[in-house]
C-alpha cells in the first residue's frame, strides 16, 4: 500500500509499503536461507521539495526487515539517498 500527500506547496511526501514473498521456499541452511516464504517487510518514503521551477531535491529513506525466508537472525537494513536536479 501506499500514500502520497502534499503537507505544503512545494513539498511531496510519498510513504510505501511492500510485503515481500518468495514463490516457493528453499532448503533451509544455517548460512543462507530459512524455510519461510516471507522475504519480508519493505518500508520507503520519499520527500520531494521544488525549490524553483527548474530546481528539486528528494530524500529516500528505505527500511527493510528480512522475513523467514532469510536465515535466523539476518539483519535489517536502512538506506538514504539524497538528490538534487536541475531542470532546464
Amino acid at each position: 500500500g501506499s500514500l502520497m500527500f502534499e503537507p505544503a506547496e512545494k513539498l511531496k511526501l510519498h510513504l510505501a509499503w511492500h510485503r515481500l514473498a518468495a514463490p516457493e521456499r528453499t532448503a533451509p541452511s544455517a548460512l543462507l536461507s530459512g524455510s519461510g516464504k516471507s522475504r519480508g517487510d519493505l518500508l520507503i518514503a520519499k520527500a520531494v521539495y521544488e525549490v524553483s521551477r527548474n530546481l528539486a531535491g528528494r530524500l529516500i529513506w528505505e527500511y527493510f526487515r528480512p522475513g523467514g525466508f532469510y536465515r535466523p537472525g539476518a539483519d535489517p537494513y536502512h538506506w538514504v539517498q539524497f538528490e538534487m536536479f536541475f531542470r532546464f
